[in-house]
């Protein structure tokens, strides 16, 4: 399991945790690394994510609410393969001939579905924080 959260949420509200808990633990010094954790987990920044700024209410967005995630992703959501890597090369595309150029074009189609985020009265793989 792992948080979720905007760097700047992390930055307002984990480390100001942090902070109060006494800053620094032993293992810190011994590790001799830093690493952002959160209560014993591992913190993934992900700037998709509301940042501080929205979630104060200054922004005109009010639908994101959800400070941060916390679960299991690899348990709450399906990757879907729709079609493979494709790659197509041409020489008569836009003005490709006259330039002595060669167009290559790739693409792919793909997409992912969290198929169970949990509810208000049942926690799946992934819960959220939400910020009131």
């Amino acid at each position: 399991a792992k948080w979720y959260m905007h760097k700047s949420v992390y930055a307002a509200y984990a480390e100001r945790l942090a902070y109060a808990a006494g800053g620094n633990a032993a293992r810190d010094f011994v590790d001799g690394t830093a690493r952002n954790m959160l209560l014993g987990y591992p913190v993934e920044f992900t700037q998709v994510m509301p940042n501080r700024s929205t979630l104060d209410g200054t922004s005109a967005n009010t639908t994101l609410r959800c400070a941060t995630l916390f679960g299991d992703l690899s348990l709450a959501t399906s990757f879907g393969d729709r079609r493979s890597n494709t790659i197509s090369f041409s020489d008569s595309a836009l003005n490709a001939f006259e330039q002595d150029e060669i167009v290559v074009r790739g693409t792919e189609r793909f997409d992912f579905v969290c198929h169970a985020p949990g509810t208000s009265s049942d926690a799946g793989p992934i819960v959220a924080l939400k910020a009131d």
